[in-house]
């Protein structure tokens, strides 16, 4: 079985600790970070979510060794600062990521400039459009790696 490390970033309101209370076969929640597995087609993924107050900033870097990709949620109401795009930026690397939006057409730019990074409405069905964006990073991640891809549902 294929082993994946994905990052999963979000601002209040985002519906991250939704998303990944869906996905997640086990949610782990902490101070610091919340920690979940979901198999996808004969691929294990563990997810990180490191805590967004400055006093846990470090576990970002703790947890983005060997980062394979990152899950990106936003609630587009709110306005997100340079910074915490910087952050998210420099933690991810090169890594492929996948941002959701609960609330459509409103991705701020300066986060999706790249070619092809895709963006998911989420506020209506948070499971399967969610099951979505992990199929399409994990497409993402086996084109680097030049693997098959992914197209079966979400195992919990």
């Amino acid at each position: 079985m294929n082993t994946k490390k994905v990052m999963v970033f979000g601002t209040p309101g985002s519906s991250k600790g939704d998303a990944l209370k869906k996905i997640c076969s086990k949610l782990v929640e902490t101070v610091s970070m919340e920690y979940g597995t979901a198999v996808i087609e004969n691929t294990k993924i563990h997810f990180f979510s490191p805590a967004e107050d400055e006093k846990f900033r470090f576990m970002q870097d703790v947890l983005s060794k060997n980062l394979d990709g990152a899950l990106i949620f936003l609630d587009s109401c709110q306005n997100m600062t340079e910074n915490q795009i910087k952050s998210m930026k420099s933690v991810m690397g090169e890594a492929p990521y996948v941002i959701f939006t609960n609330h459509e057409n409103s991705t701020p730019t300066n986060l999706s400039t790249s070619e092809g990074v895709p963006v998911i409405y989420t506020d209506e069905d948070v499971s399967s459009r969610v099951d979505t964006g992990i199929k399409k990073l994990l497409n993402m991640m086996s084109q680097l790696n030049g693997g098959a891809d992914y197209q079966t549902h979400c195992k919990t």
